[in-house]
């Protein structure tokens, strides 16, 4: 299990997941499916989360199921902040996601020109 602080465009949440790895595409599909495409995201070490959490994180982490594979621990990103520094946090990952739009097709080599509008292009970098 990993947990994660998400920088999203509607604000900071905290997540657990049974995912092993961010680049996982059912965790990827699961955020988007949340409405979350682009987001920066943190490793928080887990005995941080518990330490920190304390109860609430017990009853998270007890309702994750394969089935559930993503829990949301927090919502509130005043209260993220306050109980974790940066400094405290793991490694860093960036994710953005972009339509190709209709207009593209034209600029694009032949080759590519049948890009679908509804086709996404996502760049998953480490930095």
């Amino acid at each position: 299990m990993k947990s994660l602080l998400l920088l999203t465009a509607s604000g900071p949440l905290l997540v657990l997941t049974s995912h092993e790895s961010l680049r996982d595409p059912k965790l990827l599909d699961a955020l988007k499916g949340r409405g979350i495409g682009k987001f920066v995201a943190f490793e928080v070490p887990l005995t941080l989360a518990k330490e920190r959490y304390g109860g609430h994180f017990q009853v998270v982490e007890n309702d994750l199921h394969e089935t559930d594979d993503l829990r949301v621990l927090d919502l509130n990103g005043q209260r993220i902040f306050q109980l974790f520094r940066f400094d405290e946090l793991g490694r860093r990952f960036c994710r953005k996601t972009f339509k190709v739009p209709f207009f593209l097709g034209d600029l694009l080599p032949r080759s590519e020109s049948s890009l679908k509008a509804e086709q996404l292009h996502c760049v998953f970098e480490e930095i």
